[in-house]
């Protein structure tokens, strides 16, 4: 009888445990690739050991948190825009289950085309009443 006893604690101390200690989570690690394609941010999204995420929703924000460009990845992962601002820019992926990616792009490292056509272009001529005052 008392080993019995011993065994219904021992099973019930191994269930405690079980429950209370954390366990390992089966996740995993969002990877990405980003280079710069003549006037393009290319990119690539997936999973760490496990593939390249297909059909997985894209947004590019700038700083205030307003959408400049929506896509989805292929099936190998691949996304593709064209920065059309000098501001810097955010890459939001959410891959589901608690996969999300966020990667910010400084203006400064946006294709050279893209900084050059705000800060290269010529100054706005400036109307009779901005001259007048003063603004």
């Amino acid at each position: 009888m008392r080993i019995h006893a011993g065994f219904r604690r021992f099973c019930c101390g191994l269930a405690l445990a079980a429950f209370l200690l954390p366990g390992t989570a089966l996740a995993h690690k969002v990877v990405h690739r980003l280079s710069i394609e003549g006037d393009a941010v290319v990119g690539r999204i997936g999973y760490f050991n496990a593939g390249w995420a297909a059909d997985a929703p894209v947004e590019v924000r700038d700083d205030r948190g307003r959408v400049l460009f929506e896509t989805r990845t292929d099936a190998e992962g691949r996304f593709r825009f064209v920065p059309t601002e000098t501001t810097a820019h955010t890459i939001h992926a959410n891959l589901g289950g608690g996969h999300v990616l966020d990667v910010r792009i400084e203006a400064a490292d946006l294709p050279f085309g893209v900084a050059a056509k705000e800060e290269d272009a010529p100054p706005k001529p400036r109307s009779f009443w901005q001259t007048l005052t003063g603004r």
